[in-house]
């Protein structure tokens, strides 16, 4: 009886086809990724790119730029803990003026 059934069928078809469409997903993520890796894609998924998210790398200068701000404005009191990094503080040496 449930070999016959509704139920039964779609529990066969779905589990023939399955293999299937998690390898054309998978691949499709593969494909989408390599782009992404030479600069072709704007993120690493694409779900990430239908929402309009815009993925960015921090560098030096933005850490340094971040404290200029910071400091220029001086609205906001900020711990200056807050600020160094990488936390063995090897970045946030300043010359000596003078």
């Amino acid at each position: 009886m449930y070999r016959k059934s509704f139920q039964g069928r779609f529990r066969r078809g779905f589990k023939a086809i399955y293999p299937y469409a998690n390898t054309a997903f998978e691949l499709w993520l593969l494909m989408w990724n390599v782009a992404y890796l030479f600069d072709q894609t704007p993120a690493y998924r694409p779900w990430l790119s239908w929402i309009g998210i815009d993925i960015r790398r921090l560098g030096l200068e933005d850490l340094v730029c971040f404290r200029t701000i910071h400091a220029v404005l001086g609205s906001q009191k900020v711990d200056s803990k807050q600020l160094d990094w990488p936390p063995n503080g090897q970045w946030n040496q300043r010359p000596v003026e003078g």
